[in-house]
Formats: C-alpha cells, structure tokens, sequence
C-alpha cells in the first residue's frame, strides 16, 4: 500500500481490508482520488495462503495501482470539457405570399357601354299609348368588389365582400313624333354585400387564377327619365308622352368565374330584382295599381395578366315587367308593360 502510494503521488491514495480465514488471506484494495474520493477504476482482491505473506502481493499488484492513480491524476490536471454549444433551431423561412398564394381583397374596374333600351305596352285597348326606343346609347360605368378579409386570411374571412357600381349615360336625347328633341338622363348604382366560394387552382401573387361560384344580396336603382322640352313655361311644353322609370330594387344574384387557359376567363351571373318602387310608372297620371318585378342577366369573356391587370368585353341584358292594372275610368288602359335594356361593354380592371 505505501509503495503504491509513493509511485501516485498525492492525486490518489489507497484504502483496504484485510481477511483471514481458514489460514487464507484476502486483501481488497480501492484506489480513489485525493480531492474528491471517487474511486478510481474497480477494486483489487489479492489472495495468499498462510506461506505466502500478502505483501508480495501487493508488490505485484502495485504497477496496476501506479497506472490507475496516474490516470486519476491526468484527469484533474486536464481542463474540464467546453459544454456542448447548443444549437439554436433554424429561423422560420419568410413568408413568401407569391409562392403560398392569395385571393385578390380588391376588384376594380372601369369601361364604357353601348346601350339600346325599348319601353313598350301589352292590351293597349285604345291605342294611345306611346312606346319608346333608343337606338344606340353610350354610358359610363364602374365597379368595385372588396374583400377585407383577403388581406389577412386565405379561409373563409377572404372570401365575404362588399360591391359597388355606379353607370351613367351620356350624350343622350330623345325624338318625339313631331321631330321634337328631349332632353334624356339615363344612370343606375347598386350597393350590396357578397359571398365567394373558390374551387380548382391556387391563387397567385397579386391576382387569382381560380374557378368561383358567388351569390349577392343588395339594393340598388336604375334611372331613365326623359324631360318636357319647349319654352319655360310648362303650358307651353311638349310632353313625351311616356311615364318615368325611376327604379328602385333589392337584388338577388348569382353568378360564376371559369379559368380557361392560361390567363382567359368566362364569367356569367343572374339576378332578380324585386321591385320597391316604380318611379313614375305608378304615378297617379299613369297607373297607380301598377305591381312589377324584373331580373338581368350577364355574360363575358376577361384576360387576367400575371400582373393583375383584366381586360374584359361582354354583354347584358335587363327586363322589367309590370302588371298595370287600370282602373275602368282611367284614361289610358293596358294591361302590361316592359322595359327592356340590351347592351355591350368593354372594360379594363385591376385584381389587387
């Protein structure tokens, strides 16, 4: 035991125990660290029989006890192991929106129709009422659809909006049958709310290249009025002989959006449009019983660029029909009429 401890120094020392039994010895040696007492390596059991002193033994045992002891010592001398740097989870990639897609949150456009409108009466008992045409009228027009919740999600938000448009006619007149000219107005909006629903490809960045269904509920009006023309005075005016459509009307629509190839479109909707009021159809010098309801349809064909610019030509339709009702002292007498508006339309619009 001592030599093993000359040869380790002061980094280890030995402790053991000694047994004899039946004239056998056993000596149990562990070598531990000087500073903490850990042991160093397995114990070491040493045997000798009554001739054979357990010094020897040991002796023979100590090189065993030196190596450990060194080993021991090595181990406090050399600097303790640099804790394992942690790795720092990889940052989340940036969102990319034109790799992920959007639906477009804002819808705009802008263009010019060409309109005829035809005003004209069923049962006319005596004849004397007078029908209207327009040949070939321009107007203005605009739309916007919004959808706020695009900006922030591509679920079900996305896809409930807000629509507005607004058309008015220009250069417009009328003639009457004498040669007379009146002077005419023509204009219509609607204000309403609507719900998307995509199906098919993906949306791209800044405008979608998806197949949709919608509906729509709103309120809107269609006005045509045609003024007396002549002098000032209004018993010297001429008359045009035919009431005023000032429409007001709740609307029901539905329509769809088909992508074809690559960026061309086809797009058709249908609405109803319940009547709230007959502007001057059922004023009392006309037909004051007068009940109607009427509908539009549309249809057209768009080129969406990667950019998001849309160009787009189409046609429309919209009828009102009325059930007149006339009383049997009134003046003029039919039993139905009809206003019809036809037109064409180009426009140029953005997806955002």
């Amino acid at each position: 035991r001592g030599e093993a401890l000359t040869h380790a120094g002061a980094d280890a020392g030995s402790g053991g125990e000694l047994r004899r039994e039946r004239g056998r010895s056993t000596l149990t040696l562990t070598l531990r660290r000087a500073g903490d007492g850990a042991p160093v390596g397995p114990a070491v059991t040493l045997e000798a029989t009554s001739n054979a002193r357990p010094t020897r033994k040991l002796r023979a045992a100590a090189p065993t006890l030196v190596s450990r002891a060194r080993s021991a010592r090595e181990q406090r001398r050399s600097p303790a192991p640099a804790p394992a740097a942690e790795t720092a989870p990889p940052a989340p990639a940036p969102r990319d929106e034109a790799s992920e897609g959007r639906f477009p949150a804002l819808e705009v456009s802008a263009g010019v129709r060409l309109f005829t409108r035809r005003q004209s009466y069923q049962d006319d008992v005596f004849e004397e009422l007078s029908s209207y045409a327009l040949g070939l009228g321009p107007a203005l027009f605009g739309r916007a659809l919004l959808y706020p919740g695009a900006w922030a999600t591509n679920g079900f938000g996305a896809h409930l909006g807000l629509e507005v448009s607004a058309e008015r006619a220009v250069g417009l007149s009328s003639r009457g049958h004498e040669g007379e000219r009146f002077p005419t107005q023509g204009r219509a909006f609607l204000l309403g709310a609507r719900v998307r629903v995509p199906f098919g490809a993906g949306a791209g960045s800044g405008h979608a290249r998806f197949h949709q269904v919608h509906g729509a509920l709103g309120f809107g009006g269609q006005d045509f009025r045609i003024a007396a023309s002549g002098p000032a005075r209004p018993e010297s005016q001429a008359r045009p002989g035919v009431p005023d459509a000032g429409y007001r009307f709740v609307r029901l629509g539905a329509g769809a959006r088909v992508r074809l190839v690559a960026g061309l479109e086809a797009d058709a909707e249908l609405g109803l449009r319940v009547l709230t009021s007959l502007g001057g159809v059922d004023d009392a010098d006309w037909f004051p019983r007068a009940t109607g309801t009427g509908f539009d349809a549309e249809a057209g064909l768009a080129y969406a660029f990667a950019g998001g610019l849309v160009l787009r030509g189409g046609v429309r339709v919209q009828r009102y029909g009325f059930r007149l009702r006339p009383t049997l002292d009134a003046l003029s007498v039919a039993g139905g009429m009809r206003d019809t508006y036809l037109a064409t339309e180009l426009s140029a619009g953005w997806r955002f």
